[in-house]
């Protein structure tokens, strides 16, 4: 047998060298880069089973849909510090647009109530030009954006998502029928600039670490902006540096195509729209929970029966003394008891008992309906849009403008997304677009439009007042010019072609004041 101390194994030498090799590849941040790649691998390929319809639902609800329920104090410490509780905020209005029906439909009717009419306008344009095949197809190229990123079909769902958290984060990306927006969850994006598209945002790329997330639900360049993050050697050389618009794992978005869509465009902090209507809201589902309970004890009986006394000589009760025996007693009490209606019952009592009434509520019209009034006068919007109740014509129009004037204003930044998109599909002719029109005026517009083109407006107004654009128009009548419908109409005699003058003034839709239109409801100055 050989002497002396056994020789090493070539083989165990050669293991533990690997593994110190390994060892100093682990470290620090070269770790975190291959565990995030070892992970994005396992989930590609052994981990397919992940991208099954339910796991892909669960994921697209974390986008919009984080409800949370807050107490009454909570809430008021939320809205008393926005800036620190933009997440919180968000999931509470979640949480009151899905149990309180006035919030719901006060959003509903106000992201609704933009009619997205809109007309294209060519900027610097000489009329020579107009007629020439570039100008027609640059404005061939125009329109065709519109029609596929419809603002009819996609803006309205981006509004309600902004009178709800106040901002969104959209992208634009492009499909085999067109354009469209795929919304971006507000959890992994922050504003980080403003620019001239508006404010600007960088999105969490550690979001596709999450099981379940295909990176082939989104536009390719993310495949970049994630390979970069996991295997890009600018990472691991400069990862104290924000290069290639990257920070770590924050990577800024093209502005032409990550669009933030923001209620309020003065400051960067993300705060509700209808923060201030957060505690009437949740006073109402409070209110309710009382009613609730006012209603049950409204259903119960208390029956007080008073056991007599016995009598001395001079008619006064004797102390303690009383006229029935107690076994006597509570066999006529068990006897009532079981005999009476389920809901009400029975004491006995020696005592004289005088009942409280607790019911204060009764002389107003409910808890409820306080609760309901409280939140319609704070949210500035009249509660007579939504219930039967009677307004007079002057004062819903006026209450009607002043909600017009609460959402208008948006068509601005969707008005300048628009614009910047043109200058890259437009070539060298410019074009601007104009929104405008809400669910109300559209009869206004109509008769404006109707009296600007008797003194030589353009006809494009009367399309525009109406829902169309320029284009459908257009086809109409090209259509109708080749069909020769208009030789074909004859006008048929009937009693709407018969003159049919009333004489007098005719009757206005304008009243001043309440009494004008009570005059002529009563129709008081007929005689």
């Amino acid at each position: 047998m050989p002497r002396g101390r056994p020789r090493k194994n070539a083989n165990a030498k050669k293991e533990n060298e690997n593994k110190n090799v390994q060892n100093e590849n682990f470290v620090g941040e070269d770790y975190a880069k291959k565990f995030f790649s070892a992970m994005q691998n396992m989930m590609s390929g052994n981990a397919a089973w992940l991208f099954n319809p339910i796991w892909t639902n669960e994921i697209l609800k974390d986008i919009n849909m984080h409800p949370q329920k807050f107490s009454r104090d909570r809430i008021k410490e939320l809205i008393a510090n926005p800036r620190a509780h933009e997440k919180e905020l968000r999931e509470l209005s979640q949480y009151l647009f899905d149990i309180t029906m006035q919030m719901k439909r006060l959003i509903i009717y106000m992201s609704e109530m933009l009619t997205f009419d809109w007309l294209l306008e060519p900027i610097g344009v000489d009329p020579d030009e107009m007629t020439k095949p570039a100008f027609l197809k640059s404005l061939k190229r125009v329109t065709q954006f519109m029609y596929d990123l419809d603002p009819k079909m996609h803006l309205p769902d981006i509004v309600q998502g902004m009178l709800l958290e106040d901002a969104k984060f959209m992208y634009l990306c492009e499909g085999e029928n067109g354009y469209y927006f795929k919304e971006l969850p507000s959890d992994y994006c922050k504003i980080w600039k403003k620019g001239e598209m508006g404010y600007e945002y960088a999105f969490d790329l550690t979001y596709f670490l999450r099981p379940g997330i295909s990176l082939d639900d989104f536009p390719p360049e993310f495949k970049v902006y994630f390979d970069n993050f996991i295997n890009g050697e600018d990472y691991k050389n400069n990862k104290n540096k924000f290069k290639e618009r990257r920070w770590f794992y924050w990577q800024t978005l093209d502005p032409s195509r990550a669009v933030v869509f923001k209620y309020d465009q003065n400051r960067v902090g993300q705060t509700p729209v209808y923060a201030g209507l957060f505690l009437d809201a949740n006073e109402i589902a409070t209110f309710k929970e009382l009613l609730k309970s006012k209603t049950a004890l409204d259903v119960y009986k208390l029956l007080v029966a008073k056991i007599p006394l016995e009598k001395s000589e001079n008619k006064t009760n004797k102390k303690d003394n009383f006229s029935i025996h107690p076994e006597t007693a509570g066999k006529y009490m068990a006897a009532i008891q079981n005999v009476i209606q389920q809901g009400i019952r029975i004491v006995t009592s020696p005592m004289e008992i005088e009942a409280i009434n607790l019911n204060q509520a009764e002389t107003k019209d409910s808890i409820v309906g306080l609760g309901n009034k409280e939140f319609w006068d704070t949210s500035g919007t009249t509660s007579l849009l939504f219930s039967g109740d009677r307004m007079n014509a002057s004062t819903m129009k006026a209450s009607l403008r002043t909600d017009e004037t609460f959402v208008t204003h948006l068509y601005r930044q969707f008005a300048r997304f628009y614009n910047y998109k043109f200058k890259e599909i437009s070539g060298k002719y410019q074009w601007r677009i104009h929104f405008e029109g809400t669910i109300f005026d559209r009869e206004d517009r109509i008769e404006r439009a109707m009296k600007l083109i008797q003194f030589g407006a353009p006809i494009s107004y009367v399309a525009v007042a109406q829902g169309r654009t320029q284009q459908e128009f257009i086809n109409m009548l090209n259509l109708e010019s080749a069909l020769g419908m208009r030789e074909k109409m004859q006008p048929l005699v009937s009693a709407h072609t018969v003159s049919n003058k009333k004489n007098g003034r005719p009757q206005s839709d304008d009243l001043e004041n309440e009494n004008s239109e009570a005059t002529r409801d009563n129709e008081s100055n007929i005689r």
